[in-house]
């Protein structure tokens, strides 16, 4: 389910976008108010916590809009659930996909091994 959290952004979607915010913007002011004396720290502090609270609307109203938009837009195709009968054990690992060349129209052709390959054209 996707959820985008709350205004207060301290949950969802919104409060995982304002942790990276904050973490990014937050840090830097934060050790610079730290670093203040008197009433200037006072001030910088005060402006960095009326900060944080326009980052969490910020965050809410990004992440609102993301999820607004995937349910919107989003469609999912060819999905399938549901546990593995038996997993896989190191003694069978799955195969890698075969190389193949797209035709563009849907069904892919393998290309002969052979370096001296050429496609066939309607003349010749």
């Amino acid at each position: 389910m996707l959820n985008p959290g709350t205004k207060a952004a301290d949950q969802g979607m919104a409060g995982a976008i304002f942790g990276h915010v904050d973490a990014v913007l937050g840090k830097p002011l934060q050790d610079k108010a730290d670093a203040a004396t008197g009433d200037a720290k006072v001030a910088a502090q005060k402006m960095l916590d009326e900060a944080r609270v326009k980052w969490r609307e910020l965050s809410f109203a990004i992440a609102a809009g993301v999820v607004e938009y995937l349910r919107t837009n989003l469609e999912i195709h060819g999905v399938r659930t549901g546990a593995r009968s038996r997993p896989r054990s190191p003694a069978r690992p799955s195969r890698p996909p075969r190389a193949r060349t797209g035709t563009g129209s849907g069904s892919p052709r393998a290309r002969p091994a052979s370096s001296s390959y050429r496609p066939t054209t309607a003349s010749g």
